[in-house]
């Protein structure tokens, strides 16, 4: 019943968004089931004509039937395969828009968490079996209603004894394919976290991302290793499961070779005691083996596919389903902008998923509009996390965060990302124009006159030696014969643009001058100045030059706020940041 609760799940999303595609591969899936019964009645049609010598219009008749049923028989594995292949591109498309939306509304903190990565990727293999699932199942009835309504009483009405050998052969089957179902499914569960780490060393070894570093390190041997020895050993033991399945099967073969030997015994028998003729003796001796097969199958996709494949599916079907507070808000084009006046945090502390240590504690601060904040500290201090804590990306462990005294969990997601305009350090390069590149930092407010501004405000004009063509120019080659390699300075200007996008109420600035050389940087800074000038502003760096950009600076070690003031203040508090800043004069000297 779960099985079946689950297929009408799946046929009604199917029915609503490709009912022609479904209707005509059902259609196809009942022909090529009725296609050996209808060739081996046209073979017996033809065989009676020459036997019984009717007229040769009669004969040359039967024989363009039986030829031309032939031909549709060897032509339909390629309209099938045309039209399965459309099928599953449409189901597919269907189901992983669903499972692309919801993982959109997933929180940040799960993908680092090893278990939802495990189970993500049993959602991924539930979502692929779908369109198979549907063969099967519509299979499954089409199968039913030909062996059950045709093919059973033709071959009760010569020999019910031949209906029995029948049901031996599938009854091994039904033994045999039902375990190993139950095995491999089992098996693959056990295998998901080994073969995710198999397929991620494969990647760093075939990424275009990771070949400059791992060959300047000469680490290839290395990373094949790895990749070696977790392939090696996931090989051996599918290997092995791969040994006994195959053992089954054969037993389940030689079974039904004596099977099929019993029925041509049976049939010769037949023939000599005159109950069939020779035509009948072909066309039971092409039905019987055909339904036996058929049988098999269907014993197949009960037992082994379907069964499987409903396991794989709960997975996805249970994970689109569920609901979470990560839901709620979602919809861009019903979110309201908030009129920002002030942004607080209470004692807010995180610790990220299966980590020993909080990467942010008990912080507590306040950012007024208008005003620019620093958040200082040296790698591994918590700026980043606690940046992506005040922008909703990640959810506090413990305490309170409010925008205009109402608590954020009032607010919507995505009327919270509304307020930032956002430049992270590990911002994504995207294979595409500059101006997709810039225009998606608020695809709201997508167009032409805002895109401009925000190029523009981000100073990339002077990139314009570099942009052929403006903002239509493609970037990377990795699918462009005339697109455009950009330094990673380059690059962090078009990071900036598509923060300064829209305009957001809140600009965030992640390490903006991290690509940039110093004398670079005291030119950015200036530029900066003029950027900020009456906005609100979170600037993110490990260096002094650019903190003092900001009217407030906070300062972090080891997650903890240490230190809270301006730049005159903490200087003449001699602490931290007074270390920090004599560390790095130099520097900009």
């Amino acid at each position: 019943m779960k099985i079946w609760k689950q297929y009408r799940k799946i046929i009604r999303i199917v029915w609503k968004n490709g009912k022609g595609l479904l209707c005509l591969y059902t259609g196809l899936m009942v022909f090529s089931t009725l296609l050996p019964t209808i060739a081996a009645y046209s073979q017996k049609w033809f065989l009676t004509a020459l036997e019984r010598t009717y007229p040769l219009i009669i004969v040359c008749v039967f024989l363009a039937v039986y030829t031309g049923i032939k031909f549709l028989n060897s032509l339909y594995q390629y309209v099938d395969s045309f039209f399965a292949h459309k099928f599953i591109f449409k189901v597919n498309f269907i189901f992983n828009s669903f499972l692309t939306e919801k993982l959109y509304k997933e929180p940040q903190e799960n993908f680092y968490a090893p278990d939802f990565n495990d189970k993500l990727k049993k959602v991924s293999k539930g979502q692929e079996k779908i369109p198979f699932q549907i063969f099967g199942i519509n299979g499954i009835f089409i199968k039913i209603f030909v062996i059950g309504c045709i093919q059973i009483p033709l071959i009760i009405a010569d020999s019910p004894l031949l209906l029995m050998m029948v049901f031996l052969d599938s009854f091994v089957s039904l033994l045999v394919i039902g375990k190993i179902a139950r095995h491999e499914y089992e098996l693959e569960q056990k295998l998901i976290r080994e073969q995710r780490k198999s397929d991620y060393f494969g990647e760093i070894l075939s990424s275009k991302a990771h070949a400059k570093e791992i060959r300047v390190f000469g680490a290839q041997t290395f990373f094949y290793q790895h990749w070696f020895e977790g392939f090696r050993q996931l090989s051996r033991t599918r290997e092995r499961f791969n040994i006994s399945k195959q053992r089954r099967k054969m037993i389940a073969a030689v079974w039904s070779f004596f099977i099929n030997s019993a029925v041509l015994v049976m049939l010769f028998y037949l023939l000599l005691q005159g109950s069939i003729d020779l035509a009948g003796f072909i066309f039971l001796y092409t039905i019987v083996p055909a339904t036996s097969e058929q049988c098999k199958d269907l014993v197949s996709s009960i037992t082994g596919d379907v069964y499987g494949n409903f396991l794989d599916i709960e997975h996805y079907i249970k994970y689109v389903e569920e609901t979470s507070s990560s839901d709620i808000g979602i919809d861009t084009a019903s979110a309201k902008c908030i009129d920002f006046q002030k942004f607080e945090v209470r004692n807010i502390s995180y610790m990220y998923p299966n980590g020993s240590r909080l990467a942010v504690k008990d912080i507590s601060l306040t950012i007024n509009k208008g005003e620019i904040l620093c958040i200082l500290g040296y790698n591994g201090s918590g700026k980043t996390t606690l940046s992506k804590l005040l922008t909703g990306i990640l959810a506090p462990t413990s305490g309170d965060i409010f925008i205009n005294d109402r608590n954020v969990r009032e607010y919507g997601t995505e009327e919270r990302f509304q307020l930032f305009g956002i430049a992270y350090q590990d911002f994504t390069r995207y294979m595409l124009s500059v101006r997709d590149n810039i225009g998606y930092g608020y695809i709201e407010k997508y167009d032409e006159e805002t895109i401009t501004e925000a190029f523009q405000a981000a100073n990339c004009e002077t990139l314009h030696t570099k942009l052929p063509q403006g903002l239509e120019t493609k970037l990377g080659k990795l699918f462009y014969t005339d697109g455009v390699e950009l330094s990673g300075g380059e690059w962090q200007r078009l990071a900036l643009a598509r923060a300064y996008m829209g305009n957001h109420e809140i600009l965030l600035l992640d390490e903006p001058t991290a690509s940039i050389d110093p004398i670079k940087e005291m030119e950015m800074l200036q530029y900066f100045r003029q950027i900020l000038k009456d906005r609100t502003a979170i600037l993110i760096s490990h260096r002094v030059g650019f903190a003092r950009l900001a009217d407030r600076i906070i300062v972090l070690k080891d997650g903890v706020l240490v230190e809270n003031g301006s730049h005159e203040e903490l200087l003449n508090r001699k602490g931290f940041y007074s270390q920090i800043f004599y560390s790095q004069k130099d520097f900009y000297k």
